[in-house]
């Protein structure tokens, strides 16, 4: 039968080498490099005399610094870069030579993992938005890059990865990564040194780079006042939207999803550059981008824009012109059932709409079955509007047009 203290040596064995040991080796300040991929250095001296001070009052350094060895005496620093630095102080600026030697712990690590654990060991460290994005980057390009050193981490999308990894939500993730992916070079610059905060490189990254330098050379630099400066003045407005939308012939894949319709686009018009010039509108299309008039939105912009002008059921947008050149005012096609669509042919005189008309627009029905228009439609002209919910009837947000058949 086994000893008991038998047992015991062997579960202590066993936990020895799943835990190897730390052995603190004593290293001279001078022999401690500073390691290239670290990126969130102390913001000011006034931090540095503050730790050092916290260091002078304990008497010495609690927490080991981990260095690795680069050559016969010289050793990197991974973690523990500000210690170092105070330290340097202490010796250099207060004169105490008890602080010349600093406790550390040596690793053999490759260079990928010692990068890796650069950014991992500043977790305590309060980062500015611009420090995350840049450490959430350098994390992607290792665990995409170089999977054999990290064989646990090779699971899930790789937001999902390192939002797990920082206890962040995928969409501050995806922000980050939005950010890094399209803010231009001056924006970015501004983004590093704290000019502009996370919402405003967010709602930049959004545009294409010269509007990016034409806003902040305006000096806007707040979320508030660049969102409204876009919305005014470099997005397509609604009725330039709602020729792109005729001119495309968006009415044809319409859906209530938007989203899915600007995809859609993209894939129909981007990918082949498509371009035209036609009455009063001008539009280009990349596959990143569709550009009406001169001013460019991103394709998921452009579908939110469809949702804010032209809500789904309103249909196709018609502006004709009057011979001497006069624009007539807008037809909105309004797609029915078959059902609806005989009532009306039949002589029902009025419409239930969730869009505002205004009396005398001209509104094209158009017979809608199986997810496509069917090749009829008749036009009718709005006589009477009537906006109350009476006796509950009518839901918040639609209203009651009364119509007349226009003539052949």
């Amino acid at each position: 039968m086994a000893k008991l203290g038998d047992v015991f040596k062997k579960d202590n064995m066993t936990k020895a080498e799943t835990h190897p040991r730390r052995i603190t080796k004593w290293i001279h300040y001078t022999k401690l490099k500073s390691n290239k991929y670290q990126y969130c250095d102390a913001k000011d001296k006034e931090e540095l005399e503050a730790l050092a001070d916290l260091i002078e009052a304990d008497g010495e350094v609690l927490q080991d610094v981990l260095v690795r060895k680069i050559n016969a005496d010289e050793y990197e620093i991974i973690g523990g870069h500000k210690r170092t630095h105070a330290c340097r102080i202490l010796v250099e600026e207060r004169g105490l030579a008890a602080f010349e030697f600093i406790p550390c712990i040596v690793k053999d690590i490759s260079d990928v993992r010692a990068e890796f654990q650069v950014y991992s060991s500043n977790g305590h460290h309060e980062e500015t938005p611009y420090e995350t994005m840049h450490k959430l980057e350098r994390m992607k390009y290792l665990l995409s890059n170089y999977p054999e050193e990290f064989p646990d981490m090779q699971t899930g999308r790789m937001v999902e990865r390192l939002a797990r990894m920082y206890n962040m939500k995928k969409s501050t993730v995806g922000e980050y990564q939005a950010i890094a992916n399209n803010l231009g070079e001056t924006a970015m610059e501004e983004f590093k040194k704290g000019g502009i905060e996370k919402s405003a490189a967010v709602t930049l990254s959004k545009l294409p780079e010269k509007a990016q330098e034409d806003i902040l050379a305006q000096g806007l630099k707040k979320d508030v006042e660049i969102k409204q400066y876009v919305e005014q003045a470099l997005e397509p407005d609604e009725k330039e939207v709602k020729l792109a939308y005729e001119v495309l012939e968006v009415q044809d894949i319409d859906q209530p999803g938007r989203k899915a319709v600007a995809e859609q686009m993209r894939n129909d018009y981007g990918k082949t550059y498509k371009g035209m010039t036609g009455n009063r509108v001008s539009i280009a299309c990349s596959p990143s981008h569709i550009t009406v008039n001169g001013k460019q939105v991103t394709w998921s912009r452009f579908g939110k824009l469809l949702d804010s002008y032209i809500p789904y059921k309103a249909g196709k947008i018609t502006a004709d012109e009057t011979e001497d050149g006069a624009e007539r005012s807008p037809k909105t096609c309004i797609r029915l059932n078959q059902a609806e669509y005989d009532e009306i042919r039949n002589g029902k005189s009025y419409l239930i709409l969730k869009r505002q008309v205004n009396i005398g627009d001209t509104l094209i029905l158009q017979l809608f079955e199986e997810g496509r228009d069917v090749n009829d439609s008749m036009e009718v002209k709005v006589m009477h509007i009537d906006t109350e919910e009476t006796s509950g009837a009518l839901a918040e947000g639609y209203c009651i047009a009364g119509i007349v058949m226009e003539s052949s």
